[in-house]
């Protein structure tokens, strides 16, 4: 039986569902990752995009995800079941996973611009 081919598309690189899932299908057999791509954090286009979908509250986003002082016990939360802690720090993020593991990584401003549908269609991924 072929490996089903999965690629995945993350909104940043550092999310922790879009590792997750990344870390898994590295692991489990039967299954191939092709290719990762996550969004460009500091593009223009993202930046307008995030302002007129969120307005005033993409401030609050922004003082909260960078500048909280409660953003240690975010990260360390025990009910989730999850901690950075376990991390390896060479696979720290999407980029240093997929390195570690030679899956091709890509930046893109936008996934519907003809660049990430050029990478995703030289991938030929069964499932993205």
């Amino acid at each position: 039986m072929k490996n089903l081919k999965i690629a995945i598309s993350a909104p940043v690189i550092d999310n922790i569902y879009s590792f997750m899932v990344a870390k898994s299908c590295i692991s489990e057999p039967g299954v191939e990752v092709v290719g990762v791509f996550a969004l460009k954090l500091w593009s223009l286009k993202r930046i307008v995009n995030e302002f007129i979908r969120l307005r005033s509250r993409l401030l609050i986003k922004i003082w909260q995800k960078y500048f909280s002082e409660s953003i240690n016990e975010i990260r360390n939360d025990t009910t989730t079941g999850f901690s950075y802690e376990n991390i390896d720090q060479e696979e720290a993020n999407l980029e240093s996973l997929c390195l570690k593991n030679s899956i091709p990584f890509e930046y893109f401003k936008d996934p519907n611009d003809e660049k990430a549908i050029n990478f995703l269609e030289d991938l030929k991924p069964d499932v993205i």
